[in-house]
């Protein structure tokens, strides 16, 4: 079976996409190339700084796009113009939409990946136009694919109930775990608290920095302990999406000063 992925969401950078879904995408197509199975997998890709983990091997070809698919406009238009051309000239047996979309000239039997569907749920936390191409495209590709697949029972209960599709239909697949997420022993973490000034304790959050992800919830959460008298701290680490100018005016409202460290 000959397998064509679509992973123009995928990015090597140090941006916000290179968070998430681009994380997920990633590590998806690493574990796909140490398979030792007969399937053949056509990678279409955006971003050209391949890493080792990806690199061509038999039964996994990489093609590279021309076009700058970084730019959402780009990549949808390369997803409905260019994308079905390729697979007709690939001969793929399936096609599989690693990020909510599907072209629409392609017949081809898909299976598309929704990951969640805060666009519908919480779409206070989307841009207008993130929105509406999210609430036009994801309901058409969920209905068109063969298979939906989610990460969580909560978003496969989500894809059911916003996008009207069978249950059946839709089956979650659980994201790994990277080798890098380990315990590290007591010495290195002592090291890399003395070096950074982390002295007594610590909270932490990892994430792009949107409203998406309610940190100014988590601000304001440590305003009200810090009132208490407790001396809870906290590291923001992530890359900044839309809207994370505000974080830093609502640490300043809120008079954190250096109980909020912003990281990058």
């Amino acid at each position: 079976m000959r397998v064509g992925l679509n992973a123009h969401l995928l990015s090597f950078g140090t941006t916000y996409r290179g968070a998430g879904i681009s994380r997920y995408v990633h590590n998806l197509l690493a574990a796909l190339r140490a398979h030792a199975g007969p399937e053949e997998f056509e990678l279409f890709l955006g971003d050209h700084r391949v890493p080792p983990d990806l690199a061509p091997r038999k039964g996994f070809r990489l093609h590279l796009s021309r076009w700058p698919t970084a730019r959402p406009a780009v990549r949808i238009v390369w997803e409905q113009a260019v994308l079905p051309w390729l697979a007709r000239r690939l001969r793929l047996d399936v096609l599989h939409g690693l990020g909510y979309a599907l072209p629409a000239a392609s017949h081809l039997p898909a299976v598309v990946t929704v990951y969640d569907l805060s666009f519908f749920t919480h779409p206070e936390t989307h841009t207008r136009a993130s929105r509406s191409y999210l609430r036009l495209m994801a309901p058409w590709a969920a209905r068109r694919a063969r298979l939906v697949t989610t990460i969580s029972e909560h978003s496969r209960r989500d894809v059911v109930r916003w996008l009207d599709v069978p249950a059946e239909r839709v089956r979650v697949v659980y994201p790994g775990v990277e080798p890098l997420f380990r315990p590290l022993d007591a010495r290195t973490v002592a090291a890399f608290r003395a070096a950074q000034g982390l002295d007594g304790p610590w909270a932490l959050f990892v994430g792009t920095l949107e409203p998406r992800k309610n940190v100014e919830r988590l601000l304001e959460a440590l305003a009200e302990v810090r009132g208490r008298g407790l001396p809870a701290r906290l590291l923001v680490a992530g890359a900044p999406g839309w809207g994370a100018d505000r974080l830093r005016a609502r640490c300043a409202e809120l008079q954190l000063g250096e109980a909020v460290r912003f990281v990058g």
